[in-house]
């Protein structure tokens, strides 16, 4: 009776332990499904700012040839009108320096913004396969368990062979000795 007692409780207290693994496991799939949605999100900032960078590159580009154009321009005209002060010419150039330097300054902000979601997108990858290697141990326990419950299922089910008490063995024997007394007196 101890033993029927004994294996309800353990019933009871592996039911708990399922429920609270499957409930882990709820948990774990869902942040699982966050962290994913977060590593898309992250790509997805990833691809604007690459398309960014390579506007701002073309338009580096396009300014730098727009540069040596005014300045071929530029000399042309010096050399054609025989100028010698050309002042305002040369602060024309400085402007366009000056926004060439702005252009490459957004340029290395971007780059390093994508840096920091790279190192961001390698954590979140991390984490999710630390929650995919902690949902396959608690699958593995949970099959472990249920392992164990369908063996003491099948302990509790078989037949128990009763012994007799002393004495009924000896009444056995004495009923056992009439016999043969009988068989051998024929």
């Amino acid at each position: 009776m101890k033993d029927v007692e004994k294996l309800r409780i353990e019933m009871n207290s592996n039911k708990t332990r399922i429920e609270s693994h499957e409930n882990e496991l709820k948990r774990i799939t869902a942040r699982k499904d966050q962290l994913q949605e977060s590593l898309h999100d992250i790509e997805k900032k990833m691809k604007e700012l690459h398309e960014e960078e390579s506007r701002y590159g073309k338009e580096k580009d396009d300014l730098e040839k727009e540069k040596l154009v005014l300045e071929k321009k530029i000399a042309a005209f010096r050399e054609k009108n025989k100028l010698d002060d050309a002042e305002h010419i040369d602060k024309e150039v400085e402007e366009c320096d000056k926004l060439g330097d702005e252009k490459q300054r957004a340029i290395q902000e971007l780059r390093e913004q994508q840096q920091n979601i790279l190192r961001e997108k390698d954590k979140v990858e991390y984490q999710l396969l630390t929650i995919d290697e902690r949902i396959k141990k608690v699958l593995e326990i949970e099959q472990q368990h249920r392992a164990r419950q369908r063996e003491d299922h099948g302990q509790r089910h078989r037949a128990e062979q009763l012994h007799l008490h002393a004495f009924e063995e000896e009444d056995r024997q004495v009923d056992d000795q009439d016999d043969q007394l009988a068989e051998h007196r024929r």
